[in-house]
């Protein structure tokens, strides 16, 4: 069985960086679609993008005011038609072989709903690169839920593709600025069967102006990310139990 991955690209005054961003996705294997997010940009996005339409239909733009980068992500997911998503900061380079390296696991397993790579973190201005060790996933997806909020195993954007289906439920808080991601992806590991492969997938740049924030070293209310995280709805009452241990460590 064949899957396809729709890639889904915030960005917000990133003009210069969106082509060689979007030309890394587009030499994968199964890309249905490109889904770029402009968040209210000042700059020339809007025409960089109408050039790259010109070489692919499959580049969509999709414009909203500035309403950051929890709600340029939920936007472009309910555009998302394909079997996967994968969720990729425009300043960020998708390696040779990506989208084929985490589809692989799925010809063998077709139940997993999301599979993780590892990362290349490169620092622009000294050039020094840092490969993301290999971790392995349980099949217990409460662990993997304890194992995250404990930073035992780690999830970043274009490290990971995820079954469309499982954002039907699982959005990004758009409530809350610099820890938007923390609760999507612990809600995945609560939700998801997960593995991970020790193939390296993405080069995650670090610069001053990133369409970025660190999760794990945000001023953000720890409180607001707490109930995030913890969101009845979306998280098993026998998870609950974690939520103070978490909060303690906010």
């Amino acid at each position: 069985m064949e899957f396809t991955v729709s890639v889904i690209i915030p960005s917000y005054n990133y003009a210069h960086g969106l082509p060689h961003t979007v030309k890394s996705v587009l030499k994968q294997s199964s890309v249905s679609e490109i889904i770029i997010v402009d968040d209210g940009s000042s700059d020339n996005t809007a025409e960089v993008v109408a050039d790259l339409q010109k070489n692919d239909r499959r580049i969509q733009f999709v414009y909203q005011s500035n309403a950051g980068p929890a709600a340029a992500r939920n936007r472009g997911l309910e555009r998302a038609t394909a079997d996967y998503v994968m969720l990729l900061d425009a300043d960020d380079e998708l390696l040779a072989g990506a989208i084929y390296n985490l589809l692989e696991p799925l010809r063998f397993d077709p139940q997993i709903e999301l599979v993780v790579g590892r990362s290349v973190a490169v620092n622009l201005d000294t050039g020094q690169r840092k490969s993301k060790s290999f971790k392995s996933f349980s099949t217990d997806k409460e662990k993997n839920f304890v194992a995250y909020l404990e930073k035992k195993i780690t999830l970043a954007h274009g490290r990971f593709i995820a079954k469309r289906s499982l954002f039907a439920r699982i959005q990004y808080p758009e409530h809350i600025r610099g820890a938007e991601d923390l609760s999507v992806y612990a809600q995945l590991f609560a939700n998801a069967k997960a593995l991970s492969i020790p193939e390296e997938v993405v080069l995650i740049n670090h610069h001053g102006d990133s369409f970025r924030h660190n999760s794990r070293n945000t001023g953000e209310s720890g409180l607001k990310v707490v109930e995030a995280v913890f969101n009845p709805k979306l998280v098993s009452s026998s998870l609950m139990q974690y939520r103070k241990r978490f909060y303690a460590q906010r």
